[in-house]
């Protein structure tokens, strides 16, 4: 199951991509997270899940709460699906492709149980990345890896799955990020796992494709406040020290 958070997406939403995914991959349910909208996302959402009852599900806050949280709700409302091994997240604008899905589960070994999607601009592959967004990411990206004390190449990729039986520890307490809600479940694996099983458990897979996408609500002040996020998160959370070196 896959958990899209949706605020203001009418426009935005690639419906017909969305339904076309789900008719050639009936073992894919979604669940969308209406986050408090106010134009007409709900009605492009019912839409959606009258071509598609089996696959499409949604719920509804009742106020923008943003995404960590929404999609916090999202995994905790699907709880329930205890027959389902793996679920995950993803952007409402499919910058990652929803095809991801089937490359990550390449890497669903016994030992994983956080699939990353990983933007590496290479040779193979199509990264359709604004340059500014590039090299900012990249500050952020290296700063992230040395508070974390792990070789981490993207956290914010908007693309994860993460096995069932972990939901309830990573998403059962509000995040204190609103930005960098993906470090801070990191940081949860961390206080939960000691540091040689941490490196085993998360995996990152670069992606075969990613787009920038007109009309993200990702703004440069971001940059600013996730800065102030990582301030709180290494005041609340005592990161371990990682022993064991390289790339997961």
């Amino acid at each position: 199951m896959i958990i899209i958070p949706c605020y203001n997406e009418a426009l935005r939403l690639p419906s017909k991509r969305i339904l076309s995914f789900l008719m050639n991959n009936p073992n894919v349910t979604i669940c969308f997270v209406d986050d408090g909208s106010t134009d007409s996302t709900g009605e492009v959402l019912e839409a959606m899940i009258s071509a598609c009852p089996a696959q499409i599900d949604s719920i509804r806050l009742s106020h923008n709460s943003g995404k960590a949280e929404a999609v916090r709700q999202g995994m905790l409302n699907s709880l329930s699906c205890t027959d389902v091994e793996w679920l995950g997240y993803w952007d409402a604008d499919l910058a990652t492709p929803l095809e991801e899905i089937s490359h990550l589960l390449q890497y669903a070994a016994p030992s994983k149980k956080l699939l990353m999607c990983s933007r590496v601009k290479r040779l193979g592959a199509t990264i359709d990345r604004h340059v500014w967004r590039h090299i900012l990411g990249r500050v952020m990206a290296t700063l992230i890896s040395f508070v974390l004390k792990l070789p981490v190449y993207d956290t914010q990729c908007g693309a994860k799955l993460i096995r069932q039986e972990e939901i309830s520890h990573l998403f059962s307490e509000m995040f204190l990020a609103k930005w960098l809600f993906d470090v801070e479940i990191i940081v949860r694996m961390q206080m939960k796992y000691p540091a040689e099983i941490v490196q085993q458990c998360l995996f990152e897979v670069p992606v075969y494709e990613w787009k920038d996408i007109s009309g993200s609500k990702l703004k440069l002040k971001h940059m600013f406040l996730s800065l102030l996020e990582i301030f709180r998160i290494c005041r609340k959370y005592p990161i371990r020290q990682s022993h064991v070196h390289g790339r997961v």
